[in-house]
């Protein structure tokens, strides 16, 4: 009967413990999705940023070479 009553609890246990996991594999997927896509958000938004940046770089360069093209003359 002991022995019958351990399995029991065991049995419970491992339910109890099978059963977390599930729900925190359930909530752990949704979670990661989530997280991964606010990543690549906030990768496109500073790649968007570095761009605009560079664009705003080229002009300075253009606006240089332009006059160190009129000193030239």
């Amino acid at each position: 009967m002991l022995v019958s009553e351990m399995a029991a609890e065991v049995d419970g246990s491992v339910t109890e413990i099978l059963g977390r996991f599930s729900a925190e594999k359930d909530q752990f997927i949704p979670e990661l999705t989530q997280n991964l896509n606010a990543q690549v958000e906030q990768l496109s938004q500073d790649l968007q940023d570095s761009e605009q940046k560079m664009g705003e770089y080229n002009q300075v360069l253009e606006l240089v070479s332009e006059d160190l093209e009129k000193l030239a003359v």
